[in-house]
Formats: C-alpha cells, structure tokens, sequence
C-alpha cells in the first residue's frame, strides 16, 4: 500500500487546494498501480508550522515562498 507523505508550510495551500493535491497525487499513483489500488493509496498532507522549516541551512517562512512564486528570488523583508 503507498504511502505518501507531503509536508508545506502551514497555510501554503487552502483546503480546497489541499483536496484537489490528495487527488491528484492520488490519480498519479493510480495511474502507475491501476484502478484497483485506488482504495489502498493513502496521501497524507503535513502542515509545518511557519518559520519551523528551513532549506540550504536558512529559515524559510511562508512570505519567502510567496515571494518565490511572485518570481522574486530574494527573501522577503
């Protein structure tokens, strides 16, 4: 049975984005294993608590990330 485990920044995703993750991820696995796995995937969405997350030995909070997606590549002030 997979397992598999993702882990963002609390409030990165909203539920509805979280749901439509599960899904797809989900459907991927799916479609590696076939329809009859589908029961026995399970997706597993972790929230790690803002400013407990770090990469490339620095802290990495969720205004950083935003900025990332805004196509900033400095952390944001």
């Amino acid at each position: 049975m997979p397992c598999v485990e993702i882990k963002i920044i609390e409030g990165e995703l909203s539920k509805e984005e979280t749901r439509k993750l599960i899904t797809d991820v989900t459907d991927v696995f799916v479609s590696y294993l076939g329809e009859n796995m589908r029961s026995c995937i399970w997706v597993i969405v972790q929230e790690i608590k803002d400013g407990n997350f770090g990469a490339g030995g620095q802290v990495c909070e969720l205004k950083d990330i935003r900025a990332i997606q805004a196509g900033t590549t400095e952390k944001a002030e």
